[in-house]
């Protein structure tokens, strides 16, 4: 739609722009500005205005290279043909980002991209290195003779890329600008009866003056609704300039209008809508004539005209695009229907077929631009056919446009990832390159469906040649090791040296090879690996697997062929990066006692020119004469080594010192020497030296000196954030139950201006007062939490106010709280209050406002991670068995939710399906929701339960299973050091209480009631196991220590079965030492065979390492 209407901050835009930039600047600008602000009319301004070939373009925030996109765009947007023949001679030799430079280096061109806020990560980061590597390059070097303009609606973070590009921020128009573009508007589509010029500017004020709000309003809402209507729509909180918040409330406003407006449509414009809207980029007019040969609408243009006034169709240069809102909603209803989304494909498909087809004359570059919106709609419309047909033609093009650097480069995006490798495989086999079948069957693996990886073996053995990169031989193992075991590794390592040679590479392909091994436990081959590695392998690259076989040696007890090796190593005139080596050799020698002999060779070192390093061994010196007891030796020597460093930063040194200094007591040398290293550090790291010295200070005892070090510096005025020494000296005193000191501390950092986010301290400092028992301070402190706006997430104050106002019995106004929260503008997390409020209002019974509120912020556009809202609201409806609703609130959440929360949402799934009864719609659920998820392991773990329940028909063998899964974590997986502590028991932890906790860990998941400490007339049984009146298993837990063990396995137990009706019972009994071992043994000899089955012991001795035995064993070996 033509505007003519120019305000005075775009005019003066256009001229910033136009002579600061395009004249004087560099090749990069930025125009940023709230959405609908009007930042591509100012660029179709700017475009008529200098003297260049103008070319808008658009980002693609789906492209896994968006580099390349990039460069199918310009090559296929410029009109000289000879240029593009010319670039299709140079794509053979050449990657798409030194095409495109090319391009940008060669032609006049002033090039504006749109959306660059899709592309930017939520730390404000480019998320393509390529992207980033050309705007970084553009935006410095001279050679360039294109402009790029790129448009955004948020601000990236300052990098090398943009840190010299032009900037401007767009404003929105004036109150009084906004008055005459509205009443412009209004004039031309002759409302003035519904919109009276008195009233335009208040209405345009209340716009925030922004061009797209004002222009829906107009030409999509005012000819049918009531100017009382549509300003009813603007939601109360709109803010220009609020960021996100404000982006939402106006999209959520335009949307109503726009809404409104599509009912009004016709069945046939509607129809016409869902087809454009599956363009992902501007279309052209002849798309409609298009429509008229079809019959699918009788008269095209006058369609077109009815879209573009009612502002739902924008036009640019014979170019159309569909309101983006409008777009978003078209999509969303459409691919409900799977038939409709499929044809509607089609047909687009249909249309660009045309188009490709006229372009094939024209050379692959343009045959690669059309063909990348074919190849989409295609695939959505699955003409899988015709796409394969198509394909041969672009076959060298995309043979070279995944280029070597790309290789080993999996797409992230799941659809870019299925369509890699939908179009790689369509290739006819002689056509792919070895690199293509390496490539594809990395693809194949990502993606892991069901018959991949037998796929990608299959390709990643054709991709075998003498120049392929090194990695496809370490994804060749891989699956080879797989699908044929060890054995298989053997013959992939001699087909390595026979066909590839690169002996630089030799060491990760080894190094793999002995990584399998080791996993198979043949820890024989792993070794004989590595010995053929070190034989093929380049002095000069040794030091990439000497560290591994080292490691290995040691794990087979051999240390002192560990030690052999690495002084091997430092033998050889070529080897690299020797001071890992030194490092190495002399810590093995260190911790085998023979401190003299390391001393030596550290020393050894010091003198090797080789050693880049230094300051590595001299650490080690260090650690050597500290071994020795030489500890004043060890400062002095690095005391003389922090002052001749050279280029080497000391800093590593002079921890070392003080920290030595700090053991021997001397304090006052270590704090000086400290204090002048860090007059030596940038400003901002000190607060965290200090922290770390403290922490130094106090393992020796110091604590007091610690903490008056570290307040002294937060009484110092340094202008940085002393973050983490506020939160250090709040838990020292806090740790200490001073609650008076850690108060002070806490008052101080939330009024130090320097802090950049104080809700921890707000947060910390209010636990503080309640503690103390002022009720009415913690609540003051967490009410200037809410307003300050220094704090980040403030959503956190009120769920903390919510929870003290619990504690204290106020719950009214504990839900107030909650309340406000909800309502106030900036608090962050809008679904974390919600479900709070939920479970407090469910906590009094009031069930349907609970469900209300979750109901609400499900509509609410400001809120995020939604599937926690729809999580809550489907268990509170399972909670009251509204079971049918329960299962329509998990399928909309399944339908809603982004991919990386859908975990949360198929566990909580899972176990309504389980509790319904009905096992095998659960199975089946699960079954493609592991096949999605295939790392999740609590989705294992449910299936595996209900397989469980499934096979077991009693609590018996439930709980047998149980108990053997707590077994196997003592005994195998580490649990038993829950007991002990540096290797002794400790008391408080050796309890049958203890155990009983561990014991209610393993029964997540579970249909069966457990029930903890039950009484029944003989006293409490740990616990009962049911599921119904006529299926319980009692379990009670005892020590081998137990001095009335023998006298009371089984009878009590028995006793306890017969007490709650059962005949199922098992005991369990823990030892902790080879006596009690011992004494068990002897217990269960005296039962009979039935009894004794059903005790079960579980061996929770500690598993002591080998290493004092092997370092007896080095020094003996080292001495002979």
């Amino acid at each position: 739609m033509e505007i003519n209407f120019r305000s005075r901050e775009q005019l003066s835009c256009i001229s910033g722009l136009s002579e600061q930039w395009v004249k004087k600047g560099n090749s990069l600008a930025i125009l940023k500005g709230f959405p609908g602000v009007g930042k591509k009319t100012v660029s179709y301004l700017l475009a008529q205005q200098v003297k260049r070939k103008a070319l808008f373009l658009t980002l693609d925030a789906d492209s896994e290279d968006p580099v390349s996109s990039m460069y199918f765009d310009l090559s296929s947007s410029l009109e000289s043909l000879d240029n593009n023949k010319v670039l299709e001679t140079e794509i053979g030799q050449s990657s798409t980002l030194e095409l495109t430079k090319k391009i940008l280096s060669r032609e006049d061109l002033l090039i504006i991209f749109d959306n660059l806020e899709l592309l930017i990560d939520n730390k404000g980061f480019i998320k393509s290195k390529g992207l980033a590597s050309l705007f970084s390059d553009l935006s410095r070097s001279p050679r360039y003779k294109s402009k790029i303009l790129l448009l955004t609606t948020h601000s990236p973070k300052t990098d090398s890329w943009n840190e010299s590009a032009y900037t401007h921020t767009l404003k929105g128009l004036s109150p009084s600008e906004g008055s005459s573009f509205l009443l412009s508007l209004v004039k031309r589509k002759g409302l003035l009866e519904k919109l009276p010029k008195e009233k335009c500017e208040s209405v345009a004020r209340r716009l925030g003056g922004n061009f797209r709000a004002i222009l829906t309003l107009v030409n999509a809402g005012l000819e049918f609704e009531s100017l009382e209507n549509l300003m009813s729509w603007v939601p109360e909180e709109f803010s220009p300039g609020d960021d996100t918040y404000s982006q939402e409330l106006l999209e959520e406003f335009e949307r109503t209008i726009l809404t409104k407006a599509l009912e009004r449509l016709s069945e046939t414009e509607r129809s016409v809508l869902n087809y454009c809207s599956l363009f992902r980029r501007s279309f052209s007019r002849s798309f409609f004539k298009f429509l008229n040969d079809r019959d699918i609408v009788l008269d095209g243009e006058n369609l077109k005209r009815g879209l573009l006034e009612r502002y739902i169709l924008d036009e640019y240069r014979g170019n159309y695009s569909i309101h983006p809102i409008v777009r978003a909603s078209q999509i969303s209803s459409l691919k409900i229907d799977l038939a409709a989304w499929q044809a509607a494909h089609s047909l687009s498909s249909d249309f660009l077929l045309d188009s490709y087809r006229n372009t094939i004359s024209d050379g692959a570059l343009k045959l690669a631009s059309s063909y990348a919106e074919l190849r989409h709609h295609l695939l959505e419309a699955n003409r899988l056919l015709e796409l394969f047909t198509i394909s041969e033609r672009l076959t060298v093009l995309l043979s070279k446009s995944i280029t070597k650097q790309m290789q080993s480069q999996v797409p992230k995006n799941k659809v870019t990832l299925a369509e890699r490798i939908a179009l790689i495989s369509c290739l006819p086999e002689d056509k792919r390159s070895n690199g293509m079948n390496y490539h594809l069957a990395l693809c194949l693996r990502a993606r892991n469906n069901e018959g991949d990886l037998e796929k990608a073996l299959s390709h990643i053995r054709k991709a075998e040649s003498k120049n392929i990169y090194y990695a496809s031989w370490l994804l060749r193992l891989e699956l080879e090791y797989r699908f044929n075991g060890i054995d298989a590794v053997d013959e992939v390592l001699i087909r390595f040296r026979r066909v590839s040679g690169d002996r630089k590479k030799a060491a990760s392909v080894y190094g793999k090879a002995a990584d399998l091994a080791e996993e198979a436990k043949r820890l024989d081959k792993a070794e004989a690996y590595f010995r053929q590695g070190i034989e093929f392998i380049p002095d000069e690259c040794l030091v990439e697997i000497v560290p591994a076989y080292t490691r290995l040696l040691r794990k087979l007890d051999r240390d002192v062929a560990a030690l052999t090796l690495l002084l091997e190593c430092l033998d050889r005139p070529g080897i690299t990066r020797v001071s890992t080596i030194y490092e190495s050799a002399s810590r093995l020698l260190l911790e085998a006692g023979e401190e003299n002999q390391a001393l030596k060779l550290a020393e050894r070192g010091l003198e090797d020119e080789r050693v880049s390093k230094k300051w590595v061994l001299r650490l080690i010196k260090a650690d050597i004469l500290c071994a020795q007891n030489k500890n004043k030796d060890a400062v002095e020597f690095l005391q003389n080594s922090i002052d001749n460093t050279g280029r080497e930063d000391p800093i590593r040194l002079v921890e070392k010192c003080v920290e030595i200094l700090t053991e021997q007591g001397r304090l006052e040398d270590a704090i000086a020497l400290f204090e002048k290293q860090l007059q030596r550090t940038q400003p901002k790291n000190r607060p965290a030296m200090y922290v770390d010295y403290a922490k130094k200070l106090e393992k020796t005892g110091s604590s007091d000196q610690a903490i008056k070090i570290l307040e002294g510096y937060l009484q110092s005025t340094s202008g940085i954030d002393k973050t983490v020494a506020y939160e250090y000296c709040s838990n020292y005193y806090f740790s200490r139950r001073d609650l008076i000191g850690s108060i002070r501390i806490l008052n101080s950092a939330v009024v130090d201006p320097f802090i950049e986010d104080k809700l921890r301290f707000y947060r910390d400092l209010a636990d503080r007062y309640y503690r103390e028992g002022d009720i009415e301070a913690c609540l003051n402190v967490l009410n200037t939490a809410f307003f300050d706006p220094n704090c980040s997430s403030v959503y956190q104050a009120y769920m903390d106010a919510s929870k003290y106002l619990s504690k204290e019995e106020r719950v009214e106004d504990a839900i107030d709280v909650l309340e406000e929260g909800l309502k106030a503008p900036a608090v962050g997390d809008r679904v974390a209050i919600a479900l709070e409020l939920s479970k407090r209002l469910d906590s009094v019974g009031n069930l349907n406002r609970a469900e209300s509120v979750l109901c609400d912020v499900l509509e609410d556009k400001r809120a995020s991670g939604l599937w926690r809202a729809y999580k809550n609201l489907a268990e509170l409806l399972a909670k009251q068995d509204k079971i049918e609703e329960a299962g329509q609130v998990y399928k909309e959440a399944i339908e809603s939710v982004k991919s990386n929360n859908k975990a949360a949402i198929y566990i909580s799934y899972a176990k309504f399906l389980w509790s319904t009864g009905d096992v095998s719609i659960a199975l089946q659920f699960l079954q493609g929701a592991i096949k999605e998820l295939p790392k999740n392991q609590e989705l294992k773990n449910i299936r595996k339960y209900i397989e469980i329940e499934k096979e077991n028909k009693n609590t018996f063998d439930e709980v047998f299973e149980r108990i053997e899964y707590l077994k196997q974590k003592i005994e195998n997986e580490n649990l038993y050091r829950a007991f002990y502590k540096n290797g002794s028991l400790v008391d408080d932890m050796v309890s049958e209480e203890t155990i009983q906790q561990h014991f209610k860990l393993v029964w997540a998941n579970t249909k069966s009631k457990v029930n903890a400490e039950v009484g029944n007339g003989l006293g409490y049984v740990d616990f009962q196991i049911t599921r119904g009146y006529e299926d319980t298993t009692v379990v009670e837990f005892k020590l081998a220590k137990n001095s009335a063990l023998m006298d009371s396995v089984p009878d009590q137990v028995k006793a306890y079965a017969r007490a709650n009706e059962t005949n199922f019972y098992y005991t369990v009994i823990l030892f902790f030492d080879d006596k009690e071992k011992a004494k068990c043994i002897k217990l269960l000899d005296s039962l009979e065979i039935k009894e004794r089955n059903r005790v079960i012991l579980i061996d929770a001795t500690v598993k002591l390492s080998a290493s004092k035995l092997k370092r007896e064993r080095v020094a003996q070996n080292f001495d002979a």
